[in-house]
């Protein structure tokens, strides 16, 4: 199994892939700042996003059967 990180535009609201096929068990979700928001051994660092805008961020799943919802 791998991951996506996708992040939905605020301006648009689509949905982007920020970066796929991270392997890992659990995966982590870490903000600029350095603020952990999920434990695990795989971890992503979110970089050039505007500070005046609030962003959605999510994490699906990936394997032989397609891509989680």
């Amino acid at each position: 199994c791998t991951y996506i990180v996708e992040v939905r535009d605020p301006r648009t609201y689509s949905w982007s892939t920020y970066v796929s096929g991270l392997p890992g068990k659990n995966i982590g979700l870490r903000l600029v700042n350095g603020r952990r928001l999920v434990s695990s051994d795989t971890s992503v660092q979110l970089r050039n996003l505007n500070l005046n805008h609030i962003y959605a961020v999510r994490v699906r799943a990936e394997n032989d059967f397609g891509v989680s919802d």
